[in-house]
């Protein structure tokens, strides 16, 4: 490192004596970002310390609404939304509900098992006028990628996560980028892909437990080299298995 550049990286994160003085008067996140921002202008730090804001508001509930069909995940769980119902009701925290602004009204795209557990604690009585929200910018593809790694420890199921890749790939995402969004690899995309391509009634399979996404998949390339139907072949392969005494397609089983 030249030491041009070495005082630039220096520079970028000095804090001089006022500096230190003021913030240590602060109290409140607000506090802290509005002088550091007034600190960074007068010179007094260096732009290491330049906070940024997420854009959370606390907006009022009667201009949020949702739209169930925007949720990549089919059906919240009841424990899920029960339990932010009862945290609403208690005032306690809870993560902002992701939204964008939409003909004067805010649209729910992320956090819908809270939005739910919202409407019901409303329902039973709870007073609720206002609630935090964080905006999101760029349009469904940034939608769908927020609500893909945004699950509040509740894991998406695997046909929702199958669907959303494809509805990603028609927005435009290649591989490379949906294993970028979603933080899995390239093999477990392009099986997830496959298998959103299968015949209804061999994912209902899955859905029942009968069969595992892989055996699906590599059922349905082998079909379709050979030119038989998948769902023919699996119902095939699941009488065997419950001739021998279980109700899932396994190696061990058929």
């Amino acid at each position: 490192m030249t030491t041009t550049t070495l005082a630039a990286a220096v520079a970028t994160t000095f804090m001089t004596d006022t500096a230190r003085e003021a913030l240590s008067n602060c109290h409140s996140l607000r506090n802290m970002h509005d002088v550091s921002k007034s600190l960074i202008k007068a010179q007094q730090l260096g732009l290491a310390f330049d906070p940024k804001r997420n854009n959370a508001f606390e907006m009022p509930l009667a201009l949020i609404f949702c739209r169930a069909g925007d949720s990549i995940r089919k059906q919240p769980s009841e424990e899920s939304v029960r339990g932010f119902a009862d945290s609403y009701k208690a005032g306690k925290s809870v993560p902002a509900l992701s939204v964008v602004a939409e003909n004067g009204m805010l649209r729910v795209v992320g956090g819908f098992s809270r939005y739910a557990g919202l409407m019901l604690a409303v329902q039973e009585g709870a007073t609720i006028q206002r609630v935090w929200v964080q905006e999101i910018e760029g349009g469904r593809r940034n939608e769908l990628a927020h609500q893909l790694v945004s699950d509040n420890g509740e894991p998406l199921p695997l046909l929702d996560r199958a669907t959303a890749y494809r509805e990603l790939v028609e927005s435009g995402c290649s591989i490379e980028e949906i294993c970028e969004i979603s933080c899995r690899n390239e093999a477990h995309v392009r099986r997830m892909l496959d298998f959103e391509s299968v015949d209804p009634e061999a994912k209902a399979m899955v859905e029942s437990g009968q069969a595992s996404i892989s055996t699906v998949v590599k059922a349905a390339r082998k079909c379709k080299t050979n030119g038989t139907s998948t769902v023919v072949h699996l119902k095939d392969q699941l009488a065997k298995a419950q001739a021998n005494g279980s109700n899932k397609i396994t190696a061990k089983s058929t």
